[in-house]
């Protein structure tokens, strides 16, 4: 509830943001089982993630499930247009400014 007034507060509409990517979350995460997991891009407009990287936090903040993912970018998104992502790309670690629409 609070970040629903807040977000009303500041931009007059309850903002929900989210990477310009499709994002598919471990089999564990799906039905509910914890899992130390990322999730796969499988489809992107972000021309730093690729299809196949895997997210492995965002804004600092470790996700394993695509709620994870919301959590963090409410917790984390400033409104600025983009978001630190760090990922793994063919096995090893990397980071970006990702986008945020």
């Amino acid at each position: 509830m609070e970040y629903a007034l807040a977000q009303f507060e500041k931009y007059g509409k309850i903002v929900r943001p989210e990477l310009k990517v499709t994002l598919e979350q471990p089999w564990a995460a799906t039905i509910g089982l914890p899992t130390t997991d990322g999730l796969t891009v499988r489809a992107s407009s972000d021309e730093k993630l690729a299809v196949g990287d895997i997210i492995t936090k965002i804004g600092g903040i470790e996700v394993h499930s695509t709620q994870d993912v919301n959590e963090a970018l409410k917790k984390t998104y400033n409104g600025g247009g983009t978001i630190s992502v760090t990922y793994l790309r063919e096995g090893a670690e990397a980071a970006c400014e990702a986008s945020v629409k």
